[in-house]
């Protein structure tokens, strides 16, 4: 990994009917927004498509996948120069 890239972490869990999410998310990512100060909730509707997204997106990499007990829970570690906007309040590694 290059000196300036950045290790994002995403947690996920699964969503129930009701949670005020859209209709089609089953999953759901969350992650630190260090401008923000506050923890970010990423709907999707599978995991492959929350993958997708946020590679698509913030031009990162998954690193990592760690599947967890429970359906609908991994932790994703992502690789990215660009994470945006997260990227200019992360430590570079």
């Amino acid at each position: 990994m290059a000196r300036d890239e950045y290790l994002i972490t995403v947690r996920t869990e699964g969503y129930q009917e009701g949670e005020g999410v859209p209709q089609d998310a089953v999953i759901g990512g969350t992650y630190w927004h260090p401008t923000d100060r506050e923890w970010v909730q990423h709907p999707a509707s599978s995991l492959d498509a929350l993958i997708a997204e946020l590679e698509e997106n913030n031009q990162a990499k998954l690193v990592q996948r760690l599947d967890l007990e429970r359906p609908y829970e991994h932790e994703l570690i992502f690789s990215s120069k660009y994470w945006l906007p997260l990227a200019r309040s992360l430590i570079a590694i």
